[in-house]
């Protein structure tokens, strides 16, 4: 009883994307990709293990990047096909982040507001990325290139622990949801409702483990 209350979410989402799934394939909403399948979740699971600060959910991440690339090529959303190929490269650095022998190691950064020529230069690279995909592709290229931008910022900030990592994922995911409607991958769609649950839950979690660690260095001190 304690396991299924502890990783409710865990047993619950892929079994409901299992069967969202099946819904969407026999009813003739769209058709089954084993590829999407695999990729959604392999790539759920891996969420909701970083939740917990699981690192195994960080391989989960490298093994969902690559099956997405293949996916992302074949329906032609290149921003994306970027963004998974960056996935794999940064899930990687933060494996080695996360797992070597260190003082901080396990230390989780606590949220903090980047320095402003950091702000400006984020704001920058998402704006320009929207300006080129908005050019080559119209509104879908425009959030197609904002989802890679603010994707790949969540993942630079994920290697290093930091909890605002779950702020930019956050914003990837609720642009997601308009970019998967209107691209017509409606399993993916789903995916991004349960990444915004947990994007919000994990920033959270995070933020009560970070006071928590400064709390216990202060007393050290």
């Amino acid at each position: 009883m304690n396991f299924i209350r502890k990783y409710w979410d865990l047993i619950f989402f892929p079994t409901a994307m299992i069967i969202l799934t099946a819904a969407l394939h026999f009813s003739g909403i769209a058709k089954l990709s084993y590829l999407e399948f695999g990729a959604v979740m392999c790539a759920i699971t891996g969420r909701m293990l970083l939740k917990r600060e699981n690192p195994v959910g960080l391989f989960f991440g490298v093994v969902a990047s690559i099956i997405f690339m293949l996916y992302f090529l074949q329906v032609q959303l290149f921003g994306q096909l970027v963004l998974a190929a960056v996935y794999v490269i940064l899930n990687g650095a933060s494996i080695y982040s996360w797992l070597r022998p260190s003082a901080d190691t396990g230390k989780i950064i606590r949220p903090t507001f980047l320095p402003r020529f950091w702000q400006v230069g984020i704001m920058l690279t998402v704006t320009i990325a929207a300006v080129i995909g908005a050019t080559m592709r119209g509104t879908v290229g425009a959030l197609d290139y904002f989802v890679m931008a603010t994707g790949i910022i969540g993942m630079m900030l994920l290697v290093r622990k930091k909890t605002d990592a779950w702020v930019s994922f956050t914003a990837s995911d609720i642009a997601g949801l308009a970019l998967f409607w209107m691209s017509g991958s409606y399993l993916v769609l789903a995916t991004m409702f349960v990444y915004i649950y947990n994007d919000i839950a994990a920033f959270f979690r995070w933020h009560k483990i970070s006071r928590k660690t400064l709390l216990r260095d202060l007393k050290k001190l």
